[in-house]
């Protein structure tokens, strides 16, 4: 062969298998080709991250690219959720236009309208709930909508889910309601919404019972004044015939022993188990309150089921001076 032949056929050769003499690594995406589609797991991670960061432009040219709506990321988490929860509006708007579904869930069972709720961003709520989300579905944990927002103290937010019909009435796992919710939160500004005016409570008595103790556990003797104010019954018994006195009785609490009984609770109403405010009192180590009980006319000797009384609770929780406050005042040893 010629070596003008020779040199030619290499060159044939070295064009027909590409610049890099047939190596793999050497070849290049000729000009103007398309790039590969993104995967779809690829453009759904993309759009919750968009929407998560509130740029609403990104999250609509990512749906135009076929990025699903309802992709969900870490924990079940959809890109509606994250807009929600931070309040991103447009980003929402957007979302459901494409068809965001707002009745799924993460890995909890709380809802996109669980996140704006909770969060106080009451104009996406409104439109979530405009979008046909259920404003009374419950997480896992039995919450709402509604106690998220009335724990938080997103007045705006409970006023919009109040609006639209939320119910005052449901309970989480523990019993306790929007309304408790919002005592234990200490979100007194809260309750006249949630009890639907100053003159009626709009629960049952157990409800209000369970709403008084959270008051009592916070510690806030301005939502617990408002409850009562508002027409919670002092005198509310739970499912255990407990009582708001009772609580405040065994946390010590004597400004709210004070406030319960000024209002009406009676001193000696027990609950189930036949045990008394001055029981628990008695059995807490509370000398003050014990005191506060003995003035208001508490029965030194009432008895429980098992036969114990104030002064057997003292003695057995290791309370001597409680024990002789009450043998002061007249309780049999």
């Amino acid at each position: 062969m010629k070596r003008s032949d020779l040199l030619m056929l290499v060159v044939v050769l070295a064009a027909a298998v590409g610049v890099g003499g047939g190596c793999a690594s050497g070849t290049t995406r000729p000009a103007g080709a398309a790039r590969p589609a993104a995967s779809a797991d690829a453009l759904g991670q993309r759009l919750v991250a968009a929407a998560r960061a509130g740029r609403a432009g990104e999250v609509r040219d990512l749906l135009r690219q076929g990025a699903a709506a309802n992709f969900r990321g870490a924990l079940g988490r959809t890109a509606l959720m994250w807009s929600a929860g931070k309040g991103h509006l447009e980003v929402a708007r957007e979302l459901l236009r494409a068809g965001a579904d707002t009745g799924l869930r993460e890995s909890d069972g709380s809802t996109a309208l669980m996140w704006a709720a909770g969060a106080g961003h009451a104009e996406v709520a409104a439109l979530l709930l405009s979008a046909h989300a259920e404003v009374d579905a419950q997480a896992d944990d039995g919450s709402t909508a509604l106690m998220l927002a009335a724990g938080g103290g997103r007045e705006k937010a409970v006023g919009v889910l109040v609006q639209a019909g939320a119910s005052v009435r449901l309970k989480d796992r523990e019993g306790a309601t929007a309304l408790a919710w919002a005592a234990a939160g200490k979100r007194a500004g809260l309750l006249p919404a949630l009890l639907g005016g100053p003159a009626a409570a709009g629960a049952g008595e157990a409800d209000a019972a369970v709403a008084l103790a959270w008051a009592v556990g916070s510690g806030d003797l301005r939502t617990l004044r408002a409850l009562l104010a508002a027409g919670c019954r002092p005198n509310a018994r739970g499912p255990d015939g407990s009582t708001a006195l009772l609580w405040a009785a065994g946390c010590g609490d004597v400004a709210m022993v004070r406030a319960l009984l000024a209002a009406g609770a009676e001193v000696n109403l027990p609950r189930t188990s036949g045990a008394t405010p001055l029981m628990f009192a008695a059995g807490a180590g509370k000398a003050d309150a014990v005191k506060a009980l003995i003035r208001a006319g508490a029965d030194l000797n009432a008895r429980q089921t098992d036969g114990s009384t104030a002064v057997a609770w003292a003695r057995q929780h290791r309370h001597p001076a409680v024990e002789s406050i009450l043998k002061a005042a007249g309780a049999k040893g």
